[in-house]
């Protein structure tokens, strides 16, 4: 399971501006972020992207809001759980977003389907019984 975060940590906008510009750089190059891209944008496909079977994404990130959408700072008492999405917060960048985002993880799943058949036509197993390294070393040699 790969995801963005939880309720209990900041959103992506709001971890990334506390980095220091060298990290930010390290991140940036880490995700391959696009010129035409957010730095969330960039996370939310590196995690989609990612070989987790599933991915979350928090609301706040979908949206790519500010550090100010922070749901919550555990231990600490007032100012928690008061963000909300409004239905402006959804505009037709975002939907269009959210849509790619989605054609991006099925594009995934029907690659990885793909590749699951052929490791049980080579191998005549099941790609989740092979789990370790070694395994998958033996079927990336086969092709």
């Amino acid at each position: 399971m790969a995801y963005t975060g939880t309720h209990d940590n900041d959103v992506v906008n709001g971890w990334y501006e506390k980095l220091s510009e060298d990290e930010q750089k390290l991140v940036a190059e880490y995700l391959n972020q696009r010129d035409d891209e957010t730095i969330t944008q960039a996370m939310i496909r590196g995690i989609h992207s990612s070989v987790s079977d599933y991915s979350i994404v928090t609301m706040q990130d979908l949206l790519d809001k500010d550090a100010s959408s922070r749901m919550n700072v555990p231990s600490t008492v007032g100012g928690n759980w008061e963000w909300r999405m409004l239905a402006e917060d959804l505009t037709e960048e975002k939907k269009e977003f959210i849509k790619r985002s989605n054609k991006q993880i099925c594009e995934r799943k029907r690659i990885t389907m793909k590749f699951s058949n052929y490791v049980l036509e080579k191998t005549g197993k099941e790609l989740s019984s092979l789990n370790n390294k070694r395994n998958l070393c033996t079927i990336i040699k086969l092709r």
